[in-house]
């Protein structure tokens, strides 16, 4: 019962279960602990996995691998890495559970580099081990040693599992590695890897930012039980390729097949009103979102709309939104509106919201970039040289910007100078 509970959708009755154990006399063994811990793992609660590691110590004189690699885990997750790192140390016979455990523990605090020496020290590794490494990379965005450590386990005759597979998926979609992405399908296919729906979301995702939207519409259509994610993926794949009918005709769908939005939703939606020139639809859909489906805008949805109307020309229009904003507007927003003021060539403006951004982050970079491009814009030589003198003395360095084009099937990393795209003083 315990563990049924543990592995439900309401953990905090194993503990109150466990509680009840022990008031009528029955004894927890090492078959008890794990479901227990995992309980407070899902919960995120030290102080009651504090509480089960003392029961642990009290009736267990020597703890199996299983209930300290669930210490680890809940240790780690619940922010108490120090707690982790001791339970691992204190550990006699290190095994491929514990070691994998303390990997995912160094990952989730940054500590790529040291759960890389262990993962290269540990004498035994299956497949868990190996998802977790590459994962690692995957997500810290190191994704030359991800896909060299994907070769080396293939040299090893180790069959990927389907976390190493989504990973994979989502470093093609960061590499916008089309080459990639389309090598992992085809190795789903021939390996005949059940296509579950976070790898087709994912490949969903793939194949829309490299481009690939025919192929990312075919791959959606094919998925047998889409879930809310999976229309997301979709819409947000329509809406970055300019496709805004298409995607409130997808969103329509979504909704006539039974699957309610949620916030995702409508920032994809409202993006895609914003890219396609949709001023009225979207105007309609962000009604709607809070007086039809109950959601209450965050800053992402305002950030839209600021979109939408600086996009179209309504500067007036976007810079009440900017005023409306119940929370702090955030760098998306009013980089837009000021980016609009440049297109739309609104100076006034756009040089207020840019000192506003600049007087709140002084040491953001970018925010002196976007005021230096508006007033080059409009040849004014004078402000640049004064906003890069402004950038000079607060100590904030731009660092050059970078793009990733594919050549040969390879993701090769471009630097772009980016003085004259800053700058833009004539020679």
């Amino acid at each position: 019962m315990i563990n049924s509970y543990s592995n439900g959708p309401s953990p905090v009755e194993a503990l109150s279960l466990y509680i009840q154990m022990l008031r009528e006399g029955a004894k927890a063994n090492k078959f008890t602990f794990p479901s227990l811990l995992k309980a407070c793992n899902l919960r995120s609660s030290a102080l009651e996995g504090k509480q089960i590691h003392c029961q642990v110590l009290k009736l267990e004189r020597e703890m199996d691998g299983f209930i300290q690699s669930t210490l680890i885990d809940m240790y780690a997750n619940s922010g108490c890495f120090d707690y982790a790192a001791q339970v691992f140390e204190e550990i006699s016979q290190l095994n491929v559970v514990c070691c994998t455990a303390m990997i995912n523990g160094y990952i989730r605090f940054g500590s790529l580099d040291k759960a890389g020496q262990l993962f290269n020290e540990m004498a035994e590794r299956d497949v868990i081990s190996w998802s977790a490494m590459i994962s690692g990379y995957v997500q810290m965005g190191r994704y030359k040693e991800a896909f060299s450590l994907f070769h080396e386990m293939q040299l090893e005759n180790i069959k990927p599992n389907q976390a190493i597979l989504l990973a994979l998926l989502s470093m093609s979609s960061s590499l916008r590695s089309l080459r990639l992405g389309q090598w992992v399908h085809a190795y789903m296919i021939k390996s005949r890897v059940s296509w579950n729906v976070g790898l087709s979301t994912s490949g969903v995702d793939m194949y829309s930012k490299c481009g690939a939207l025919e192929m990312a519409l075919k791959l959606f259509r094919k998925i047998p039980r889409k879930d809310v994610g999976s229309w997301n993926a979709m819409i947000s794949g329509l809406a970055m390729h300019g496709h805004g009918q298409e995607a409130i005709e997808l969103f329509h769908e979504m909704q006539v097949a039974g699957f309610r939005p949620n916030d995702i939703t409508f920032i994809n939606i409202l993006n895609a009103c914003s890219h396609s020139g949709l001023v009225d639809m979207g105007q309609c859909l962000f009604e709607s979102m809070i007086h039809n489906h109950g959601i209450d805008p965050k800053v992402q949805h305002y950030g839209c709309l600021v979109d939408l109307y600086g996009r179209a020309g309504l500067l007036s229009e976007a810079e009440r939104v900017v005023k409306l904003i119940p929370m702090k507007p955030d760098a998306m927003a009013l980089g837009s509106l000021i980016n609009a003021c440049r297109i739309h060539g609104n100076l006034e403006l756009g040089e207020r919201i840019g000192r506003l951004l600049i007087q709140d982050s002084p040491s953001t970079d970018g925010y002196y970039v976007i005021l230096a491009n508006l007033y080059a814009s409009f040849e004014r030589w004078d402000k640049v040289v004064e906003i890069r003198d402004l950038m000079g003395s607060r100590g904030s360095e731009r660092n050059p910007g970078y793009s990733l084009i594919e050549v040969n099937g390879e993701a090769r990393q471009i630097t772009v100078c980016d003085e004259r795209e800053s700058c833009m003083i004539p020679n």
